[in-house]
């Protein structure tokens, strides 16, 4: 005799999202904190004006420029990057690419490039093991570690270049000092007071030849709160005028 059983149907499978990654997530916060940080940079722009966003920016490029060469260098050595951020604390932004999420977080006091593997505690997936930094040759591990110095020493050259083409130093000349111009007065300055004018060219102090404005700084050093003669160039006549240097 034989048995005959109906097939069994399984029941169909609910349709259930993806679990969201946590990356993905926006805690509610995210826009708040930005309003914050806009708030911080906002009152640092009224306190200091805008020479103080400058330093302040050009702080935050420098430590982004020194993480990039630590990045860099971990992906030229094939090591597995799986975060570069501005910033520590509450994240306010990020993507994704690849295995590496980017973003800005709220204290804008630093920045850095986690790679996996740093160190021989760190638990990573055992598919990765090959791209973790400690499980590379000396000079790839050396690279990423001397990178971030390196890029400091590469934007100083970058900025030296740039102040020499086309800045421009005192005197005009890399080798030699040269004759100088006032270019600028300050209200209520010792130079106000002599009655100096824009474009006076100083050319002796206490009967002394002025060749440059090095000499002129030394000169005036040696004089504390002497009454001297400054003969002056002012749009060619030569006059003699009276000051006093003053004590710092």
């Amino acid at each position: 005799m034989t048995d005959i059983h109906e097939p069994r149907q399984t029941p169909p499978t609910p349709d259930i999202p993806p679990a969201a990654h946590p990356h993905d997530v926006d805690d509610g916060g995210h826009a708040v904190r930005l309003m914050i940080l806009a708030a911080v940079v906002g009152i640092l722009g009224v306190l200091g004006g805008w020479p103080t966003l400058v330093v302040v920016l050009g702080v935050v490029v420098m430590i982004f420029l020194h993480e990039l060469g630590h990045y860099m260098a971990a992906k030229w050595g094939g090591m597995k990057v799986t975060e570069f951020f501005i910033g520590f604390g509450p994240k306010i932004w990020s993507f994704r690419r690849g295995d590496t999420e980017y973003g800005l977080k709220a204290i804008p006091a630093g920045a850095y490039v986690k790679i996996i593997g740093m160190n021989n505690l760190d638990e990573i997936d055992p598919a990765d093991e090959d791209l973790a930094y400690r499980n590379k040759s000396y000079p790839k591990r050396l690279l990423v570690a001397v990178a971030g110095s390196a890029m400091h020493f590469t934007q100083a050259l970058v900025l030296l270049f740039v102040l020499f083409a086309f800045v421009g130093i005192p005197g005009g000349s890399l080798t030699e000092l040269e004759a100088w111009n006032v270019d600028e007065i300050s209200p209520d300055s010792a130079a106000d007071d002599f009655g100096l004018e824009l474009g006076d060219e100083i050319l002796t102090v206490d009967g002394r030849s002025v060749g440059n404005y090095d000499d002129f700084r030394e000169m005036i050093a040696e004089l504390p709160d002497a009454d001297v003669i400054m003969e002056i160039d002012r749009e060619g006549e030569v006059i003699d005028l009276p000051v006093t240097i003053g004590v710092r």
